[in-house]
């Protein structure tokens, strides 16, 4: 009787959460975790700022860090599809050249809009967290957390965006000053180890006497 073949399950991902690590354990017998880091790329390479402010505010207040900033190209992140409706409603007025990306659209859709996006057809991209999975671009120059991220893992994912192949770049989160938001932001923060996120203070993004950059 010949034996059964022993088969082999490997899992990668750029952070595991909690409810992953279970499903492997469930699954997998005696699994052994790898932790690989490339040299010369980390969180450490990524400019990290928040800016406190309150829910009003905060359209206005991105259209300022764009205005400021004009980076050659950023990912927007928000947490809902219908804020993402909103947001984009609000930029296209003020004629930046932007796409949306989020569950609502169809799959074609999606893969249409992160392939324009890979080639620097417009610069800024609203999308929510499950969209933008798979999304693997050389070169962004900003992540904004327009909605506060669910956690320090989400929080890599989204900022991660901004470091690949080495390059630098820079991570800007807003906060609200809501207990919800509050409590991931601490709880960021003593995750964060070592790295730094700065205080950008609201002050000082006036974006004033700058036009929008509406370049590709």
């Amino acid at each position: 009787m010949s034996k059964r073949k022993q088969e082999v399950a490997r899992l990668f991902s750029v952070t595991l959460g909690d409810e992953v690590i279970q499903i492997a354990s469930d699954y997998m017998n005696s699994p052994e975790m790898i932790d690989t880091k490339e040299d010369g790329s980390s969180e450490c390479d990524i400019e990290q700022f928040y800016i406190n402010t309150s829910l009003m505010e905060k359209p206005d207040l991105l259209s300022k860090v764009l205005l400021q900033y004009q980076p050659e190209s950023c990912i927007i992140f928000a947490n809902t599809q219908s804020e993402i409706d909103s947001l984009e409603q609000y930029l296209r007025k003020k004629s930046y050249p932007m796409k949306k990306l989020h569950g609502g659209l169809q799959q074609k859709e999606r893969l249409r809009v992160m392939e324009q996006f890979k080639r620097k057809q417009y610069r800024y991209l609203l999308a929510s967290d499950v969209a933008a999975r798979g999304i693997d671009i050389a070169q962004v120059a900003m992540v904004i957390d327009y909605d506060m991220a669910k956690g320090p893992a989400n929080y890599t994912h989204r900022i991660g965006r901004t470091d690949r192949n080495g390059a630098k770049g820079t991570a800007i989160s807003f906060v609200l000053d809501e207990i919800t938001d509050r409590a991931t932001f601490v709880e960021i923060l003593n995750k964060k180890g070592t790295i730094v996120l700065r205080e950008l203070p609201k002050k000082t993004i006036k974006g004033r006497n700058r036009k929008v950059n509406r370049a590709k």
